[in-house]
């Protein structure tokens, strides 16, 4: 049955550049709206296959695109998406949730205005809320807003010596050359203890109990109702993004999670 829309529960939003939604991104969204949040798709060109009940609306209303916000290795907008949630939130909008993220419980913003979790060895912001005025989300949009320079946070090597090899070479230095998740997960885990804010922080459990290794057994037969019985798991991230598209496989977690929204795709 579909729960609906709880006014107490805050705005859930995401983003999706352009183009046809994977079965992973499609039943992530709704289990967002299972739960009873309003969810809004932020997007800046024609989205397929969106499931029932999410919002739609145009990004450039919130960050006009820029191309160049990219993680330069691979070519994946994350860099421009991190960008994204901390004008978002600036902005008041709501929560910020990646579209990799399956919610198995309603998400609630803690009174203190805090809410991410605690990843091995990191702290995530693929569940993310910080007040408006968070010196931690002045200096995130700080170092977006700067991409050629360097953010205070970076640690010696890439921040010295990395970036004269750069200005040796010619090349341009930018937030997408200085490494994967440098103004997210990175970020994040320095400036949060910086501030003494290590107590906002949600145990691992609530919103990454499985890790980046273990996530593709996820798309496998393997035992998963640990996980969807845990009255302190909130979400589940979905890593293996290499699966995405495939079929679910009978006995999986996929599969029990297609069945979960399936009045929803």
């Amino acid at each position: 049955m579909i729960k609906e829309i709880d006014d107490m529960l805050p705005m859930l939003n995401t983003l999706w550049i352009e183009g046809p939604l994977s079965h992973l991104e499609r039943i992530c969204l709704a289990s967002m709206r299972k739960q009873g949040h309003r969810v809004v798709l932020h997007t800046y060109g024609r989205v397929e296959n969106i499931p029932k009940g999410i919002i739609v609306k145009n990004a450039s209303e919130t960050l006009p695109f820029d191309d160049t916000y990219r993680h330069k290795p691979t070519g994946s907008i994350s860099l421009f998406a991190d960008y994204f949630r901390y004008v978002l939130l600036k902005k008041q909008m709501g929560v910020w949730i990646d579209m990799d993220c399956f919610c198995l419980a309603p998400i609630e913003i803690p009174s203190h205005g805090y809410l991410l979790g605690h990843e091995i060895n990191t702290i995530n912001g693929a569940v993310l809320h910080l007040p408006c005025d968070s010196p931690v989300l002045d200096d995130l949009l700080s170092a977006c807003r700067n991409p050629n320079s360097s953010p205070y946070w970076l640690d010696f090597r890439r921040r010295y010596i990395k970036r004269l090899w750069f200005l040796i070479t010619g090349r341009e230095w930018h937030l997408g050359v200085m490494g994967w998740g440098i103004v997210c997960p990175v970020a994040l885990t320095r400036l949060i203890p910086r501030y003494g804010l290590l107590d906002k922080v949600q145990p691992r459990k609530t919103f990454y109990p499985v890790d980046r290794q273990e996530s593709s057994k996820l798309f496998d037969p393997e035992p998963f109702r640990h996980l969807v019985e845990d009255p302190d798991i909130k979400t589940i991230h979905v890593y293996a993004k290499e699966r995405k598209w495939e079929t679910p496989v009978p006995g999986s977690f996929i599969q029990w999670a297609t069945e979960y929204t399936k009045e929803l795709l």
